[in-house]
Protein backbone atom coordinates (compact mmCIF):
# COMPACT_ATOMS: atom_id res chain seq x y z
CA UNK A 1 0.00 0.00 0.00
CA UNK A 2 3.14 2.20 0.39
CA UNK A 3 4.20 2.37 -2.61
CA UNK A 4 0.66 2.91 -4.11
CA UNK A 5 0.54 5.88 -6.34
CA UNK A 6 -1.70 9.01 -5.00
CA UNK A 7 -2.19 13.07 -5.28
CA UNK A 8 -2.75 15.54 -2.61
CA UNK A 9 -6.49 15.58 -1.55
CA UNK A 10 -6.07 20.00 -1.42
CA UNK A 11 -7.57 21.89 -3.96
CA UNK A 12 -5.08 23.31 -6.27
CA UNK A 13 -1.92 21.48 -4.87
CA UNK A 14 -0.56 19.43 -8.18
CA UNK A 15 1.61 16.61 -5.55
CA UNK A 16 1.82 13.28 -6.38
CA UNK A 17 3.49 10.57 -5.05
CA UNK A 18 3.47 7.46 -2.92
CA UNK A 19 1.23 6.73 -0.24
CA UNK A 20 3.50 6.45 2.19
CA UNK A 21 4.45 10.26 1.78
CA UNK A 22 1.56 11.63 1.75
CA UNK A 23 0.99 12.05 5.35
CA UNK A 24 4.40 13.74 5.26
CA UNK A 25 3.24 16.04 2.42
CA UNK A 26 0.20 17.14 3.88
CA UNK A 27 1.82 18.37 6.93
CA UNK A 28 3.46 20.49 4.55
CA UNK A 29 1.22 21.36 1.48
CA UNK A 30 0.76 25.06 1.25
CA UNK A 31 -2.64 24.22 -0.38
CA UNK A 32 -4.15 22.78 3.13
CA UNK A 33 -7.25 24.83 4.18
CA UNK A 34 -6.15 27.21 6.89
CA UNK A 35 -6.70 25.56 10.77
CA UNK A 36 -6.99 29.10 12.55
CA UNK A 37 -11.07 29.25 14.10
CA UNK A 38 -11.23 32.83 13.01
CA UNK A 39 -10.49 31.32 9.50
CA UNK A 40 -12.82 28.58 9.56
CA UNK A 41 -10.63 26.73 6.20
CA UNK A 42 -11.82 30.12 3.93
CA UNK A 43 -8.24 30.14 2.51
CA UNK A 44 -4.94 28.09 2.10
CA UNK A 45 -2.87 28.32 5.20
CA UNK A 46 0.27 29.16 3.60
CA UNK A 47 -2.01 32.75 2.84
CA UNK A 48 -3.45 33.16 6.13
CA UNK A 49 -3.47 36.53 6.85
CA UNK A 50 -3.26 35.29 11.09
CA UNK A 51 -0.14 33.31 10.54
CA UNK A 52 2.60 35.19 12.70
CA UNK A 53 5.93 35.59 11.25
CA UNK A 54 8.82 37.96 11.86
CA UNK A 55 9.53 41.23 11.30
CA UNK A 56 12.71 41.59 9.48
CA UNK A 57 13.69 45.08 11.06
CA UNK A 58 12.58 44.19 14.35
CA UNK A 59 12.19 40.96 15.11
CA UNK A 60 8.60 41.37 16.98
CA UNK A 61 6.14 38.28 16.29
CA UNK A 62 2.96 39.86 14.41
CA UNK A 63 0.64 38.83 12.13
CA UNK A 64 1.00 38.68 8.01
CA UNK A 65 -2.05 41.16 8.05
CA UNK A 66 0.24 43.38 10.60
CA UNK A 67 3.24 43.31 8.22
CA UNK A 68 1.46 44.44 5.25
CA UNK A 69 -0.70 47.01 7.00
CA UNK A 70 0.15 48.85 10.41
CA UNK A 71 3.44 47.49 11.39
CA UNK A 72 5.90 48.86 8.84
CA UNK A 73 4.22 52.05 9.79
CA UNK A 74 5.38 51.56 13.55
CA UNK A 75 8.18 49.39 13.60
CA UNK A 76 11.02 50.97 16.18
CA UNK A 77 13.48 49.46 14.03
CA UNK A 78 12.20 50.60 10.73
CA UNK A 79 14.92 52.79 8.62
CA UNK A 80 12.95 56.75 8.24
CA UNK A 81 14.68 59.95 7.21
CA UNK A 82 14.73 62.73 9.58
CA UNK A 83 11.82 65.26 9.29
CA UNK A 84 14.88 67.85 9.45
CA UNK A 85 17.78 66.87 7.48
CA UNK A 86 16.69 63.90 6.00
CA UNK A 87 18.96 61.73 7.13
CA UNK A 88 18.28 57.86 7.41
CA UNK A 89 17.34 56.74 10.63
CA UNK A 90 16.03 53.95 12.68
CA UNK A 91 12.66 55.14 14.05
CA UNK A 92 13.42 54.57 17.22
CA UNK A 93 15.99 57.93 17.60
CA UNK A 94 14.11 60.17 15.53
CA UNK A 95 12.59 61.94 18.75
CA UNK A 96 15.93 61.70 20.07
CA UNK A 97 17.73 63.14 16.91
CA UNK A 98 14.91 66.27 16.87
CA UNK A 99 15.97 67.39 20.56
CA UNK A 100 19.65 67.73 19.02
CA UNK A 101 18.10 69.91 15.92
CA UNK A 102 16.39 71.74 18.11
CA UNK A 103 18.87 72.70 20.34
CA UNK A 104 21.21 73.32 17.73
CA UNK A 105 18.67 75.82 15.88
CA UNK A 106 17.85 77.89 19.36
CA UNK A 107 21.67 77.97 19.62
CA UNK A 108 22.12 79.52 16.61
CA UNK A 109 19.17 82.13 17.39
CA UNK A 110 19.61 82.27 21.06
CA UNK A 111 23.25 81.67 21.72
CA UNK A 112 24.88 79.10 23.76
CA UNK A 113 22.26 77.07 25.79
CA UNK A 114 23.08 74.40 28.14
CA UNK A 115 20.71 71.55 29.14
CA UNK A 116 20.78 70.65 32.69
Amino acid sequence: MAELEVTCPHSNCQWSGKFGVLQQHEKACPHKPCEHPQCKGSHPQGSCPNKKDHCQSCGLMVTLRQLQSTHPSECPKACVPCPICESVMLRENVSMILIVHIVCLSSSVYGKISIT
